[in-house]
Order: C-alpha cells, then structure tokens, then sequence
C-alpha cells in the first residue's frame, strides 16, 4: 500500500516588503514568494503528497490586496485540481483583532473550493488521503486571541484549549496532525528560549499523544521536539534572518508512525554590512571609497538586500546618491540605511557661510534639529521631501 505523505509549510507573509522598497521593485519581490510557492506546490505534486498544510501567515495583513488574494488563490487551485488536500489555519496576521470580522481568507473558505480546508477557530477534522486512503484526525489550533493583560491567565487558556483539541477521541483514524500557530516554551525566538519572553508560550509536551505537530509562528526552522516542528518562512523577511536556511517539511509514514525532514529552499540574500557593529564615518572619510571597499570585502552582494550601518557625528549629511551609486555599480537589489549619530562634545563650527546654498543650510538644519530622537531614515526622508519643495518654490519664483 502506498505510504500517507504530508507537505508542511507555513508563514508566507505574502505582501510584507523591505522599508522603503520602490513600488517598481515591490513586483519583483513578490516573484519571489511567487517562485517559493511555485516550487512548493511543484514538490507536493511531483513526490505525491497527498495534503499540503500551511500553519498560519499566509498573508502579511488581515486585508491583503486584490492581488496577493489571487495568487494564492491560484496557488491553492493548482494543488486541489491535482488532488492534493490544502489544510490551513489563521496566523496572527491572518486573524481580524475582532472576533465578529472574519478575515479574507474565510472568503475563499466559504466558496467550498474542493479540497481546501481553512478555520478561524478551533477544531477537529477526518481526512482521508486520497492515495494511501490513510485517514488524518487534523487538531486545527489557529492563533489564539488572549484579550485578558495576565500572561498566566493567557497561558493557561490557551493550554486548556489546546489540550481539549488535540485528547483523543471515540473516532477511528490511522494518525493524528496538529497544526498550530503558536510559540512553545521550547522554541528559540532570535537566540532567545521564547519562555523568557514577553510572548504567551505552552509547554511542547501538550503535543505529545500527536503523531505530528505542523507548528507555525516562529520564521526560524528549529525542532522544539521529536515530533513538532516549525519549517519557518519560506523567505528571508527581516535582518534578523539573514543568516536562516528556508524550506519546509516533507512528512512520510514509517514503521507505523511518522517521519519528518527538512527541504531547503533557494531565497534572496540579507546581508548586514558591517555584520557587527557600524562603520565609522565620524572622521571626514570618502563615503564612496569606504564603502566601495567594504563591499568588496563582503564577496557576491549581487541582487541581495542589504542593510548599510553607518556611525556618522552630528549634523554631517549622509549623500543618498553617493550610496546609490556604490549599491547600483555592484547590482545590489535594495538597501536599508541605519544610522547611529555621534554626539560631538564640543560642537564645530558650522563650515556654512553667508555664500552656503540654501539646499545645504536646510540639510545642515534638519540634521541638527532631529539627530538623536528620530529614526535615521526617517530622517533623510524629511531631507528629501524638503529638498524637493525648495525646488519646487525655486522654479515657480
């Protein structure tokens, strides 16, 4: 007979960009996820699973555009018309904070698109795979609304709910999944054990009579147990994961129970520069040749996404165009200015005279007035929108 095999996946964050991603560029990124789901769905199809089980965060927000809606919608289709079951549940970006607004994707839902299983809520399903004719007992466990402040209190209802999911039942089924989107205590959220943080988090061992836990929420694949998993997500969304490998999680049935393993998926690059610490810019150094330098340094930044950290004094401009320049000669993708000001204790004289333009008096004033308290970015957008109006006055005088 046939062996009972699942596709687990999870954490899509379709629609989620880089700060300050230009719109051109937005389309490309997103052929990115478009490519991940693509070789998702081609690897469900070509090894013959039977479902594909996505553990929450499918989209970015609970209002997801037109078109985001449509390529999943699309994605969902190409497995389904191939027979492969699509089990999902409601992350924390899919779920409206209001219990009484359903989200977008209960839409879809609602449709009764064969084969596609999604909830808001809690419960239990049977599913037969239509290949090996295994039936599944599905313990959904969407995210968790916890409106009480009291972190215990929010832990044991969530504890209480999940153990009333996933206790076994009277029914007659061959294996039993869960599929949760939720932190365990056992996890590690950016190198820190998840039950030291703020977030709510449930003992791994309320899974232990599950055959397999498909466990969604954390973007870094790790293994809180023998048998539940977190794959990730299936790109690189913020610098915190620039070092994380991508993939999901192919389950196969094995000596009467379950066996997972990890599928690497290619994705785009994140690269901080420098990856420790700043550089620092303080001193009247060339930005262009220190950094044409650095890059070099860092091998193959082609395409990739990168995250410039630069210390630089109070009230020195930091030229846009001179990093444009360096990014565009080496084909980097899109890049994130972080900035850290240097408080100088005794102020220089200004190095503006009565002759100085009025451009560079306005970026000499603005750059003074918000070092310190705003973010760097945020910043040198003020400069440039200012910029902009000046010349706008200009032209009209």
């Amino acid at each position: 007979m046939t062996k009972l095999k699942l596709l687990h996946t999870a954490d899509f964050h379709l629609g989620v960009w880089p700060v300050g991603l230009p719109i051109v560029k937005r389309r490309i990124r997103l052929k990115d996820y478009e490519d991940q789901l693509s070789r998702i769905k081609n690897y469900a199809v070509e090894s013959g699973c039977e479902f594909l089980v996505i553990a929450g965060d499918i989209f970015h927000t609970v209002k997801p555009s037109s078109l985001l809606l449509d390529i999943f919608a699309r994605f969902v289709s190409s497995l389904t018309s191939r027979g492969v079951s699509v089990v999902a549940v409601a992350g924390t970006h899919d779920k409206p904070k209001t219990e009484d607004t359903p989200s977008y994707l209960k839409a879809l839902s609602d449709a009764d698109i064969p084969l596609f299983y999604f909830t808001e809520e809690p419960t239990v399903m049977h599913l037969k795979g239509r290949i090996s004719g295994r039936i599944v007992r599905f313990s959904m466990i969407p995210y968790i609304l916890t409106p009480t402040s009291d972190r215990n209190a929010s832990r044991s209802k969530i504890i209480e709910r999940v153990r009333g999911i996933v206790a076994r039942d009277g029914d007659s089924y061959d294996y039993s999944v869960a599929v949760a989107h939720l932190t365990v205590d056992e996890a590690y959220v950016k190198g820190l054990p998840a039950d030291i943080l703020q977030e709510v988090s449930i003992p791994v061992s309320v899974f232990s009579e599950v055959d397999y836990t498909c466990l969604g929420h954390i973007h870094r694949h790790q293994a809180p147990s023998e048998n539940a998993v977190y794959p990730g997500s299936i790109e690189r969304i913020d610098f915190d994961e620039e070092d994380d490998v991508k993939g999901f999680i192919l389950v196969e049935e094995e000596g009467g129970g379950l066996r997972w393993s990890f599928e690497e998926l290619p994705c785009r690059s994140m690269k901080s520069i420098p990856s420790q610490g700043y550089i620092d810019l303080s001193i009247e150094d060339s930005l262009e040749d220190t950094l044409t330098s650095l890059l070099k340094s860092y091998g193959d930044v082609k395409d990739a996404i990168i995250r410039l950290k630069v210390k630089v004094s109070e009230g020195r401009h930091i030229s846009f165009t001179s990093i444009e320049d360096v990014m565009d000669r080496f084909g980097v993708f899109h890049w994130i200015l972080d900035v850290e000001r240097v408080r100088m204790d005794h102020p220089k004289p200004s190095r503006y005279s009565r002759l100085s333009s009025l451009e560079d008096l306005f970026k000499e004033y603005v750059s003074t007035m918000l070092a310190g308290t705003l973010d760097s970015v945020f910043t040198e957008n003020v400069i440039s929108e200012g910029l902009k109006l000046l010349e706008v006055g200009s032209s009209e005088d």
